[in-house]
């Protein structure tokens, strides 16, 4: 399609919309706030109470206004037919800003598994009768997300995550004595958040992905009748397997501004195998993880 052609076209297509036309041929339907001297601060039509977004002129070849008005930006205008804006051509999801922020949290980690009952009939062979406690662990470490827009003009972020974490129990009897193991671990996860669009700058997601975790070391603290002990063991005295894997799915609520944000998150996260290694045990025991956290972009 001839370029100017379109400029007499795109006005009666656009329904009151500013059309912002990236170099990648995607197109956004926005309402565009401000033009500095090398960026362009617009807000996406279908969501005009939603916070203010930002791209640079470089990557903007043409922006079509409501009123059939436009202003080019582009470097080389001269244009060949493959390379000419084509309005119906979307189907690049567009890469948005990047966040860097600062994730907190805590974990509370259970047992799960077939062989559950056996690892706690075994427990009450060695200590009597007891019970299993989860303990609870602290997690901090760094995020980094993507702001993406899908090609059918949806937002969904891509996120990864690592950072160091704390998984283990305790066991306790009727006297209070109690033995307490505490792995650490160094966590990476790999997340899609599929957003939806509250009131103001506030949005919903649901977070689906995959974490891998590495085994650091663990500790073992007790109290029995009053004398208290402690040890520490690298990763391989542990017995347990030094590789964790497993999937996320949880729920974020977050808040964005143009360059910063937060983000509260309650995620369950159960391992896919067992944690022990099996030349330790044969028991088929997993971790399930939920974990509370909060995330400061900045």
């Amino acid at each position: 399609m001839n370029k100017y052609l379109l400029l007499l076209i795109v006005p009666f297509l656009s329904f009151g919309q500013d059309i912002i036309y990236l170099n990648d041929n995607s197109k956004i339907e926005s309402k565009v706030i401000e033009i500095t001297s090398d960026e362009v601060k617009y807000k996406i039509f279908s969501h005009i109470e939603g916070p203010l977004r930002t791209l640079k002129k470089i990557e903007i070849k043409l922006i079509v206004y409501e009123n059939g008005s436009h202003e080019s930006f582009e470097i080389n205008p001269g244009l060949n037919d493959k390379s000419e804006i084509n309005p119906t051509l979307n189907n690049t999801p567009k890469s948005k800003n990047r966040k860097v922020g600062v994730s907190l949290g805590v974990n509370f980690a259970s047992l799960i598994g077939e062989d559950k009952n056996v690892f706690l009939n075994a427990l009450d062979f060695a200590f009597g009768q007891n019970e299993l406690v989860s303990s609870a662990g602290v997690k901090i470490g760094l995020s980094l997300l993507q702001e993406r827009t899908s090609k059918l003009n949806k937002r969904y972020n891509l996120g990864t995550e690592l950072y160091f974490d704390q998984k283990g129990f305790t066991i306790k009897d009727n006297n209070g004595n109690y033995i307490k193991d505490t792995y650490f671990y160094l966590t990476n996860t790999f997340i899609y958040y599929g957003l939806l669009d509250l009131q103001g700058n506030s949005s919903l997601s649901i977070d689906l992905g995959l974490f891998t975790s590495f085994l650091l070391n663990g500790k073992t603290t007790s109290e029995i009748y009053g004398i208290e002990t402690s040890d520490t063991y690298d990763g391989a005295q542990t017995g347990l397997n030094w590789l964790d894997n497993g999937f996320i799915l949880g729920v974020s609520f977050n808040n964005e501004m143009e360059n910063q944000g937060y983000s509260l998150s309650f995620r369950l996260m159960p391992s896919f195998y067992s944690i022990y290694d099996p030349d330790f045990s044969t028991l088929s025991i997993s971790w399930l993880n939920l974990s509370i956290g909060s995330t400061f972009y900045f």
